[in-house]
């Protein structure tokens, strides 16, 4: 929930767009392609708006895939706190469940 709520410009490879977007208008860039200026307006919005942190959960995931953040293997007593994981798999946001900070804050 933390990095839910420090979070921004969609975590750390949208801030990095953000930041490269945010250098192309102090230099004066301009894109001369149509479809990659809209992506970027949209990036733009997106990460100007108003923020609304979410948490999505997932329950399509094989347990053997998840790990420890740094890819040791995980422990029935490591599941029981609070750690940063890594998931070895592939997981579809479109599967999950959006759940609202708002709604558990």
């Amino acid at each position: 929930m933390r990095y839910a709520c420090r979070a921004f410009a969609f975590g750390e490879i949208g801030l990095n767009s953000y930041r490269m977007l945010e250098a192309a208008n102090i230099i004066g860039f301009s894109c001369p392609d149509q479809e990659i200026s809209d992506a970027l307006s949209k990036l733009q919005r997106f990460a100007e708006e108003e923020a609304e942190p979410v948490l999505l959960e997932a329950t399509d995931y094989d347990l053997e895939l998840l790990r420890m953040e740094d890819g040791r293997p995980i422990t029935p007593f490591l599941l029981s706190i609070l750690h940063n994981f890594r998931y070895l798999g592939d997981l579809s946001s479109l599967n999950a469940t959006r759940i609202s900070l708002k709604d558990i804050l």
